[in-house]
């Protein structure tokens, strides 16, 4: 028996399903850095994963936008860089990086957006509050 696809017992357990997304702006808060410009290759209520041309240090605080296809405004949130690696995602041979950014601040209605768009996307229930 297959199991089923929003199955998530597996060796890349998610407590969030990631869906894809489009842009993201972002930038370093601590350097009050100019924003650039970047492609974020799936996003979750948990955080996104963004293709970047830089190394970003672990545990850098960016200031997000991320354009989700479905809505005009981008979500607006705060997050911690929590994994680096290598991407070969565009040319094995260029110096590009995957992250792995955890959402840590975001406003109720950002959040609703994503939820919002995942449920377009996927069958996952939202959490009750606590």
């Amino acid at each position: 028996m297959e199991p089923e696809k929003n199955d998530y017992s597996g060796i890349d357990r998610r407590l969030y399903q990631r869906l894809p997304a489009s842009i993201v702006e972002y930038s370093l808060v601590s350097e009050g850095a100019k924003e650039k410009s970047s492609f974020a290759k799936d996003v979750s209520l948990g955080g996104v994963c963004i293709l970047i041309s830089e190394k970003i240090e672990l545990n850098t605080i960016l200031s997000l936008k991320i354009y989700l296809p479905t809505y005009k405004t981008p979500v607006e949130a705060k997050g911690i860089v929590v994994w680096m690696k290598k991407s070969g995602y565009l040319n094995p041979k260029d110096k590009h990086y995957d992250i792995g950014v955890k959402l840590i601040e975001i406003e109720e209605n950002d959040r609703d957006k994503i939820y919002e768009y995942s449920q377009r996307f996927s069958g996952i229930k939202k959490k009750e509050k606590s």
